[in-house]
Parts: structure tokens; sequence; C-alpha cells
């Protein structure tokens, strides 16, 4: 409804799963709360502990995780982190576990594919309204029915006739408009981000190299950071495409979570 495009995946591991569940684990007894991410966690019982990526690169999920703390990460347990997906497979066939053969989801858990728009409108039906669609020339080339079913980026289902392809580029919830541009448009060397979670419990004295990677299915891209108070200043060593308002920005140097927060426009 704010014209951004939220991850909740994020809160819900902070929040839900290594919280309201790791609480409710830990009064019945447990010592860890055991999951299912494809991430490794390395430490002594004294600490700091670190998280790193796992070891099949194509189903790392640190990048969800950036919001944890060191209380969470010394009472959580990620046994498939040293794992391949496939032995993982293999594993579960030959304990005679239930198993599923399936594609892979990247999907909200709780929303049905392609029915975001249902879910936000079923909750804030005032976003249900008619807005323009403004081209790169500044004038109008379309309408939509609520800044909620777009996403920065995105160039399909979006009703317009061009000579070349366009983007979405901005989304203005004050005016209710859809801002389009070509793909030089929608490149960002410098972001601000947000609510900042280190892992190590405290920030950076002074800027550092990292990588840092915008979604999760992308790959990083070097960039130095900045700490300013709880937010960062990001600047990309190369212009990065649809840096996306609401979305999660992790820190990595190496094979190591450094924290991450949540992308905001200049």
């Amino acid at each position: 409804a704010a014209g951004r495009t939220p991850s909740p995946c994020g809160p819900c591991n902070r929040r839900i799963k290594f919280g309201i569940l790791l609480d409710k684990a830990l009064g019945l007894g447990a010592t860890r709360l055991a999951t299912g991410h494809y991430v490794r966690c390395v430490g002594e019982s004294d600490g700091p502990y670190r998280l790193l990526v796992a070891r099949d690169g194509s189903k790392d999920q640190s990048y969800f995780l950036f919001g944890l703390s060191q209380y969470q990460l010394a009472h959580s347990y990620f046994p498939l982190g040293e794992l391949h997906k496939s032995a993982v497979r293999e594993r579960v066939k030959s304990a005679g576990l239930p198993t599923v053969d399936r594609g892979e989801s990247q999907d909200l858990c709780f929303v049905q594919p392609g029915r975001h728009h249902c879910l936000v409108e079923e909750r804030r039906s005032e976003v249900r309204r008619t807005g323009r669609i403004m081209g790169p020339d500044g004038q109008q080339v379309g309408e939509h029915q609520g800044i909620h079913r777009y996403t920065i980026g995105q160039r399909r289902g979006l009703g317009v006739a061009a000579d070349q392809p366009l983007y979405v580029a901005r989304l203005d919830a004050d005016t209710n408009t859809v801002y389009l541009a070509p793909r030089d448009g929608v490149l960002t060397s410098e972001i601000r981000v947000d609510r900042v979670n280190w892992l190590a419990g405290k920030s950076p004295v002074g800027p550092i190299r990292v990588q840092v990677k915008i979604r999760y299915a992308g790959p990083s891209a070097a960039a130095l950071v900045s700490p300013d108070g709880g937010s960062v200043r990001v600047l990309f060593e190369a212009p990065q495409f649809a840096v996306t308002p609401g979305q999660i920005a992790a820190f990595y140097q190496g094979e190591e979570l450094l924290g991450g927060g949540w992308m905001s426009p200049l």
C-alpha cells in the first residue's frame, strides 16, 4: 500500500521461527531449535557465533536470516548446512521417510501464487483504485488498478505499448502513480538501508567493503557500506538494477553473513 515490496520471510524468521517457536522449545526443556534452513552456524559455546552460507550454494538461505541475534544463533541448529539437497533426499529415502517429489517453491507460504494483490486488497480495500501510469517522457501511457500490484523492475503485465522495453522505476503512494523507464532508468548506484542488524551484535567502526545481495535469487555485488546510526549507506561499485524499497539487503564478507536491513530510497 505504501509502494514498497515487502519480504515477509525476514520478520517471520526473527519473530516467529526463532522468536515465538524458539521460546516455546526452550520452555519445553530443549536446548536448541533445529530447522531445515540451508545455512551454517559456527562458534564456540561462549560465542561469538557466525553465520556462513550453505555448502550447497544453490540452496543457501542465509539471506533471510540477517535479523537473528547472538542469543538466537546460540540456541539454533542447522543440520542441512553442510549437505547438498541431493544428499538430503537420499537420506530421507534411505530412512524410509515420506517425501514429496515436487518443484522448488520460492513463493510466500501463506499466499497462493499470483494472489498477492488479493491478500492486500482484503485487508486494505482502499488500495484498489485507479491511477496513472507515466512514461519516460512524463506523459500518461496507461492506467493501473492499484500500485500494490507492481514492484520495481517489473516489465510484464504493465498493459502498456511502447517502442522500447519499459520497467517500473518508481511507485508514488501519495499520488497513486506508477512511473516507467527504460532499463538504464532503473539502475541505482547508492542506497540507504534502515533497521540494520549486525549478527555480531555491534556495528563496524567505519566503512567496510562487502558483497551485498539485494534479492534472494540474485548475485551479490561489491559495495562500500558506511554505518550511520541504525542505518547504513551502500555505494555499489557498479550500478544495480531494480533496487527495491522494502526488500532485504544482506551484507557478506566471503562466506560469512555480517548482517543486513531494509532498503529505502535516498
